[in-house]
């Protein structure tokens, strides 16, 4: 359930964004969501749905995260960067960044549902 805080919450950083911004509310509002009145429902008490929120906040700049944010495991991280940097040593293959960093989260991902190490270097790194 959402409190009245959080409301409160909202309605100050659209304020605040309205006030950076120099747009009236109405323009704003119309050029995010296509409503004119979407701003000012907001300012009358009326929660959001998380669109019309995420788009008001697209419009004025202002960064929007909805959900948990994962804790990332420092530890199983460098353990993680290790094993493909060896694999990728083991094998003598190269990877792009691109690559390397997707590969990287794979191994973290395996490594945190409690693979062992030795068995994700036999799977992926291998010689050919």
């Amino acid at each position: 359930m959402i409190n009245d805080s959080f409301i409160v919450e909202i309605q100050q950083l659209l304020h605040e964004a309205l006030q950076r911004d120099g747009r009236p509310a109405a323009i704003v509002s119309r050029a995010a969501t296509g409503n004119s009145d979407a701003l000012r429902t907001i300012f009358n008490g009326r929660m959001p749905s998380a669109a019309r929120l995420k788009a008001l906040c697209d419009n004025l700049n202002i960064p929007f995260e909805i959900g948990k944010k994962e804790k990332v495991n420092f530890s199983l991280l460098r353990l993680s960067i290790e094993a493909v940097e060896e694999g990728l040593e083991m094998t003598d293959r190269e990877m792009t960044p691109e690559d390397k960093a997707e590969m990287i989260v794979a191994v973290y991902d395996l490594l945190d549902d409690d693979v062992p190490v030795e068995t994700i270097r036999k799977k992926y790194f291998t010689a050919a």
